[in-house]
């Protein structure tokens, strides 16, 4: 059989540059691959990772992969004009008649859902994380979210640990954590005039994203979906959805399970509709413990409180949550993280 374009050793994107060559494969999404591929930068080699959707997909009609096709290039429209420090970057993009390739940044640390499924086994130290690392990580996340709220006019939509990659690599990452690079923008929709145009797509569309194994799991989804959500008759696209799943990812940092779970999926929608959580398990973890104060405990749950607030229209926004008193110590830390980069 003759090698395929996104066979590993194959080049891309090498017409009068260096091109990348493909090299073995180290994730997949729905209707994708992701392999790690190289090239040459000022004499140097480059390790990087392309997410590969083929032109025409195995077991699927013509019709089927070009609706693949027409969600991908919707979500690569948005995703090229994002640069901020905790978004996956889109390096390169190469479209041609095979496949459209999509180069980025190689993440080998796996994701925020991988870190809280080592709490959760029994060898684990401490289930959830201390406060200074959810305050860590979850001010980096809501960093990424004001970016698309506010400077893009973007709405996610499909926040998760799973889509949270976490960067280990800086020489202090071990000691005081590392940095998220929040991805997978095949959900995303662009906010006008303050309401977000109607989603064409009446089903779910499957996702695409994922250096890793664990940012292309779909189930995931549901213990993340916002209330209005569930009521709606077409996709729901509005900023509020982001803040409530926010609010998720902080309760997981926290006590390393969901504030709505259930195996049954009508059960679960009902808790989540229902807007009942446990606030006593966020009193007792360990990370609620070793504050100094009760008023740290208590700005916690404010911040909670926020995130699930069950009217929409009441509902915290991500200025909200970037001041609110829990996150003080964080953004007197990072100014320089939640400015500027609109125009980068």
């Amino acid at each position: 059989m003759p090698a395929q374009p996104d066979d590993e050793g194959q080049e891309i994107g090498g017409e009068g540059h260096s091109g990348y060559f493909i090299g073995r494969q180290i994730g997949y999404g729905g209707f994708s691959t992701v392999k790690e591929v190289t090239t040459l930068q000022d004499d140097r080699q480059i390790r990087r990772a392309v997410k590969i959707v083929r032109k025409q997909i195995s077991g699927k009609s013509e019709q089927e992969s070009e609706k693949v096709q027409s969600d991908f290039e919707k979500e690569i429209s948005v995703w090229r004009y994002l640069h901020h420090p905790n978004v996956l970057p889109l390096i390169a993009t190469f479209d041609t008649p095979f496949a459209t390739f999509c180069v980025m940044q190689l993440i080998e640390s796996g994701t925020l859902f991988d870190v809280i499924r080592e709490m959760r086994k029994p060898s684990a130290h401490q289930r959830g994380m201390s406060m200074p690392l959810a305050k860590r990580y979850f001010y980096q996340l809501a960093s990424a979210i004001r970016y698309l709220h506010e400077d893009m006019q973007v709405v996610h939509r499909d926040i998760k640990l799973e889509n949270c990659l976490l960067d280990m690599s800086a020489p202090n990452a071990r000691a005081e954590g590392g940095n998220i690079l929040l991805c997978d923008f095949g959900m995303a929709e662009y906010i006008t005039n303050e309401v977000v145009s109607p989603s064409p797509y009446s089903e779910p569309r499957e996702h695409l994203m994922g250096p890793t194994d664990g940012s292309t799991i779909v189930a995931g989804s549901l213990q993340y979906l916002a209330p209005e959500s569930i009521k709606a008759a077409v996709p729901y696209t509005n900023p509020t959805v982001d803040i409530w799943a926010l609010g998720v990812c902080l309760y997981l940092f926290l006590t390393a399970e969901y504030p709505y779970q259930s195996q049954f999926e009508p059960q679960l929608l009902t808790l989540i509709s229902a807007g009942e959580w446990d606030r006593e398990k966020v009193r007792n973890v360990p990370a609620s413990k070793n504050e100094v104060s009760s008023a740290g405990i208590d700005e916690t749950l404010a911040l909670l409180e926020g995130c699930f607030e069950m009217d929409p229209a009441s509902r915290w926004t991500i200025a909200d949550i970037i001041d609110c008193a829990w996150l003080r110590s964080c953004k007197d830390a990072s100014r320089d993280i939640d400015s500027g980069w609109s125009s980068n």
